[in-house]
């Protein structure tokens, strides 16, 4: 997920900019869209970013040289163009971009590229995004261990697919998720995989939950999604 990111989007295509914004804002994260390099500049002046997506006809024929604004502050830079130039994408990752995506993608790729980029960085308060568990309603979800362990001690017994699928939920913080959107933070956004697989994870771990008297409760929003009612703490 992309909970509590803020990105910066750059581009002068405003529809471009809007179907972006419409896409990954429903994964959590807040989105500023700029037209051009002389507004960027002073978003990046007065907001912490956590990634730029910069598209590179926007920095007005500076070819891949990227500018200070965006190399000298904290939070990641991934660029993006329609020409296939491998000189200028080696060229732009040499001067201090973190990453370059070649135009058109799928959004899914975008998401899954702001969210690897994200995990490598600090968050704004220097620590590193690297969430290992989560409590709720008194259980905890150990992502190191694979494990949900319950008040009792006892531990429930999930498959490494299940744990993903249930840490998905719990990091929604009560948001109501779609089969694509769990599938695609499970599988990946490459995966060819059917969305009903999603269901048939949930009633394995909803039979797990059950069979061992946890109190987690994993609701259908009908023709919505999934939700995992609780309250929760990460550490």
């Amino acid at each position: 997920m992309l909970d509590g990111l803020r990105l910066l989007l750059v581009d002068p295509d405003r529809d471009f900019c809007d179907a972006v914004a419409l896409y990954l804002e429903r994964y959590g994260c807040s989105l500023d869209t700029v037209p051009d390099l002389a507004q960027a500049q002073s978003a990046v002046a007065a907001h912490p970013y956590d990634v730029r997506l910069v598209e590179l006809k926007s920095l007005n024929g500076r070819g891949a040289a990227i500018p200070d604004c965006f190399t000298t502050t904290s939070g990641g830079v991934i660029l993006f163009s329609g020409l296939p130039d491998r000189a200028k994408l080696v060229a732009a990752l040499e001067n201090g971009a973190d990453d370059f995506i070649v135009k058109p993608f799928h959004p899914r790729e975008l998401k899954a590229r702001v969210l690897a980029l994200a995990r490598r960085l600090p968050d704004r308060s220097g620590r590193k995004r690297h969430i290992v568990k989560l409590t709720i309603k008194d259980c905890v979800l150990d992502r190191d261990q694979l494990g949900l362990f319950l008040p009792g001690g006892q531990v429930v017994d999930l498959s490494r697919i299940e744990f993903d699928v249930l840490w998905t939920l719990a990091m929604a913080s009560n948001r109501i998720l779609s089969r694509a959107q769990i599938l695609d933070e499970v599988y990946g956004p490459l995966a060819v995989v059917s969305d009903r697989m999603i269901d048939y994870h949930l009633c394995r771990i909803r039979s797990k939950i059950r069979g061992a008297d946890a109190p987690l409760r994993i609701a259908t929003r009908r023709g919505l999604g999934y939700v995992l009612e609780s309250d929760r703490s990460a550490s």
